[in-house]
């Protein structure tokens, strides 16, 4: 009671609101710029179980926006850091980690655990399997977008049938719109925005206020405007939106897990191309991380300080090593960019150092 007296004290929400949220189920997809502020105040504000899903590491850029990580978090998952932190927020919540890049393959059965989706993604392809798998299953769902100096947020699926389909019907190309990577954004501008999803989702959860269901709202940082637009149904929405579970998991959503589409090997095979004498081995590990572990020969390169414009031999295979490897598929992809033949360590070093334990038991 002491802790949410500020809110309960609310008589539009009362105990009965706050009671509402302790038993919600909310899944943030995305732990990113907009994802942090969510995360953040609806751990805050009492919602009884948060999924986080996220297949990222904490890079030194997500820093001036990601107001969750610190620099010793660089190099980290960033779902485990974000877990550790909220826990330590409120220990009464209930925090569940999916670390994967959600698809069409695998986003259904995580959604079914959920109430309320918040989208807090920074991709084309992912935005759209989100969207059609909410509309499947009737699953509200948050919408946000920053670029630059400007968000938007919207709430599909709730007491309308409107769907990001209404707004962009056909899914663009990636390389048809810009992203904050290549146009950039101020770090303040996601904590306003993931703000006000939290706000929505703390609305559609409790019943209280006017919840932004079929509007867009922009909002302009530079400008100081906030603009509010009602989303019309378009007719053309209906013929892009899969019909059934198995004609959404059948559809081609484009590369959606793009920047770590590299190929994988395991255990057996990175002991027999290690040993080959055109092989090079990239370790992503972090300082601290190299001494809980045996060494192999390789170069050490931090993902915390990591380079994809490395000057390596030509014609070699690369193969790229981290601790579970997340890191590493994330490092591969940026180095298949310059090199032909890179790869990751499936499951890292602890893979590794548990597959040997056995081989010596």
């Amino acid at each position: 009671m002491n802790r949410y007296e500020r809110q309960t004290a609310l008589k539009e929400l009362s105990e009965q609101g706050q009671q509402k949220l302790l038993q919600a189920k909310v899944l943030v997809i995305g732990a990113g710029g907009l994802g942090c502020p969510v995360l953040q105040y609806l751990t805050a504000a009492g919602v009884g179980e948060i999924g986080i899903a996220d297949d990222d590491v904490v890079a030194l850029n997500n820093l001036h926006r990601q107001v969750l990580y610190k620099e010793n978090h660089i190099g980290k998952l960033k779902v485990e850091v974000v877990a550790d932190v909220l826990q330590q927020m409120n220990s009464t919540v209930k925090i569940n980690h999916h670390i994967a890049r959600l698809n069409n393959k695998n986003i259904l059965p995580i959604i079914h655990l959920y109430d309320v989706v918040v989208d807090a993604t920074d991709n084309i392809p992912t935005r759209y399997v989100v969207n059609d798998a909410c509309y499947l299953l009737r699953k509200p769902l948050i919408y946000g977008s920053i670029l630059r100096f400007e968000g938007q947020l919207a709430v599909f699926n709730y007491h309308t049938n409107i769907t990001c389909r209404d707004l962009f019907p056909q899914q663009p190309k990636e390389n048809e719109i810009a992203d904050c990577n290549e146009a950039g954004v101020i770090g303040v501008l996601p904590g306003i925005i993931g703000s006000l999803q939290a706000a929505e989702a703390i609305k559609i959860i409790t019943g209280i206020g006017q919840v932004a269901a079929g509007k867009l709202i922009t909002y302009n940082m530079l400008q100081n405007s906030l603009y509010e637009f009602n989303i019309s149904a378009n007719p053309l929405a209906a013929s892009f939106l899969p019909d059934d579970e198995k004609a959404f998991e059948n559809a081609d959503y484009g590369e959606v897990c793009d920047v770590f589409s590299v190929r994988e090997i395991d255990v057996a095979s990175f002991e027999e191309i290690r040993s080959l004498p055109g092989t090079i081995v990239v370790d992503v590990r972090e300082e601290y991380e190299l001494s809980e572990t045996p060494t192999i020969e390789s170069i050490q390169m931090p993902f915390s300080v990591f380079d994809e414009n490395i000057e390596l031999p030509a014609g070699k295979t690369i193969v790229v090593i981290c601790k579970s490897g997340h890191r590493s598929k994330a490092a591969a992809a940026l180095l298949s960019r310059k090199y032909k033949n890179v790869v990751s360590l499936q499951g890292g070093f602890n893979n590794w150092l548990t597959l040997n334990k056995m081989d010596h038991a």
